[in-house]
């Protein structure tokens, strides 16, 4: 009992973005985990690394040429988020 609790807590703070867990080592909290944006890779979505634009730099308050990720969406919706506070994951991380 008190496992499985501990498994689904574990469970939960993993989805949630805050630990990641590394195969045959261990569960990890994830430094800065408030700011990381996890973003999960569906089959359809499409997503790049470029350099923000001047309005996109302005918006999230980035550095002038930092980087961003464009994630677009199977449905068309599109996100542009801070490149160095998005982790990427397959469909079954």
């Amino acid at each position: 009992m008190v496992r499985s609790t501990i498994l689904e807590a574990i469970n939960h703070l993993r989805d949630s973005g805050y630990v990641y867990t590394i195969p045959n080592w261990g569960t990890v909290v994830r430094l800065g985990s408030d700011d990381i944006t996890v973003v999960v890779i569906e089959p359809g979505d499409c997503g790049i690394f470029r350099i923000a634009s001047d309005q996109e730099s302005e918006r999230l308050g980035l550095d002038p040429e930092a980087a961003v990720f464009v994630l677009e969406k199977a449905s068309g919706k599109v996100a542009v988020l801070p490149a160095d506070k998005v982790e990427i994951h397959g469909p079954e991380h």
